[in-house]
């Protein structure tokens, strides 16, 4: 039976922070540094069947070391992969292990490397799954938590993405124009739901505001069905989200994003003036938003910030690159940038220290771990469409430091907490 959908998003956090037990009991603040590490690998997983999922592990060639033992000899890269598995519930109870060690052949062509391994994981569990990749030539590492969720058949990792060539795309994000394959493992029908949703979700408040956001009732914009076929082509023609399911009776499935042909990118005058709401009072933005010409409007407000060019540039550089991060560590429901930990994140950059559970993460700034500048707590939320949204509890004490932040970036300087 086909079932009309109301998805109700509930942005706002009830109740108190709490800690729960994880695997990860060490500063992790790398996750969200790019340059913590010279490889960046991306991940994607897929459950083959109720009893065995993979990883696939995408990693650029132009970030490895590649040496030649002699003159007759290819140049050769040595990567290993390693895998630790461990269930969700917080006992750190590990339930599958493997490494995993490749040769790789320097040649024009191939722009990553593509491989993937197996592991045991059965289904109706949940598991958090650590990966650590290393270029073994010159003993570069690069570690990342997933989840793992096999609580239902329905899962977003129950769907695999693909080009023409079954090349799985690393990413939930597409423009207009490209084409992709969908993939489910054990599907039953012939058909795949797709909700369209053309919604545009409001920008996070700031960290001390107490006002609990009212909940976003999200209603498709369309739904349409369409014949499964892993040979069927599809493309996200509209921006907005897609919601793919099998059944309709859940509201599990896989989520598509297109937020527009440049994503993660800040380069139109639209998407530039967009994140600089942070640092401005609502008439002034209104302003910039009058221009006939957003980037007149956008060259204007960092101009007249920094007071000259060269440190408008510098500004520009920092608030963007942070930004554009902040898309591809943070991206939901939402982009990145629009979420609580974006915020922070252009803001104030990336945290001296971040500990991570399964359900939480705490951001630390400042030099002091005993008694750190500023601490922020976030909690994950449940929702249909990701497992990366992360709403932050609020305080009204982080006033003082977000005005003083604000400050900083509109007198013409990068904001960062002294070291």
């Amino acid at each position: 039976m086909f079932h009309k959908h109301l998805f109700i998003l509930s942005i706002f956090l009830a109740g108190c922070f709490s800690y729960k037990p994880s695997v990860i009991n060490k500063n992790v603040a790398f996750l969200y540094n790019p340059v913590s590490s010279v490889i960046h690998p991306d991940y994607i997983i897929f459950h083959v069947n109720d009893t065995m999922s993979k990883f696939f592990f995408s990693i650029p060639i132009s970030e490895l070391l590649f040496t030649k033992i002699s003159d007759e000899e290819k140049a050769t890269a040595k990567i290993n992969i390693k895998y630790r598995l461990f269930l969700y519930n917080g006992n750190n109870q590990m339930t599958d292990s493997a490494s995993m060690t490749y040769y790789i052949f320097q040649n024009d062509i191939m722009k990553n490397f593509i491989n993937y391994l197996h592991f045991k994981a059965n289904k109706s569990e949940k598991y958090t799954i650590e990966i650590t990749a290393t270029d073994m030539t010159r003993n570069a590492k690069s570690i990342q938590y997933l989840t793992v969720d096999k609580s239902s058949p329905f899962t977003r990792q129950y769907f695999l993405v693909t080009d023409s060539d079954d090349t799985p795309l690393f990413s939930y994000c597409f423009d207009s124009i490209t084409e992709i394959y969908i993939h489910h493992a054990n599907i039953s029908s012939d058909s795949l739901f797709i909700l369209y949703f053309n919604e545009e979700f409001p920008l996070p408040a700031p960290p001390f505001s107490l006002k609990t956001p009212r909940p976003v009732n999200v209603r498709p914009d369309s739904i349409w069905k369409i014949p499964y076929s892993s040979k069927s082509c599809f493309r996200l023609a509209q921006k907005g989200m897609y919601h793919i399911q099998t059944d309709t009776v859940t509201n599990k499935g896989l989520t598509l994003f297109n937020f527009g042909d440049n994503y993660p990118l800040f380069n139109t005058p639209e998407n530039l003036l967009k994140p600089i709401r942070y640092l401005t009072q609502k008439k002034e933005y209104e302003k910039l938003e009058l221009f006939e010409y957003k980037k007149i409007g956008v060259d204007n407000f960092w101009l007249e910030n920094a007071g000259n060019i060269n440190r408008a540039k510098e500004l520009i550089k920092v608030f963007y690159n942070r930004a554009m991060y902040a898309n591809i560590y943070f991206t939901s429901h939402t982009q990145g940038w629009s979420t609580d930990r974006g915020m922070l994140y252009i803001i104030f950059g990336p945290p001296n220290t971040i500990y991570k559970t399964n359900e939480t993460e705490q951001w630390l700034y400042g030099d002091n771990i005993a008694i750190p500048t500023m601490t922020f707590l976030f909690n994950k939320m449940n929702e249909p469409f990701s497992d990366n949204n992360f709403v932050l509890v609020r305080n009204e004490d982080f006033a003082k430091s977000w005005y003083q932040a604000v400050d900083t970036w509109r007198n013409g300087r990068i904001f960062s907490i002294s070291q």
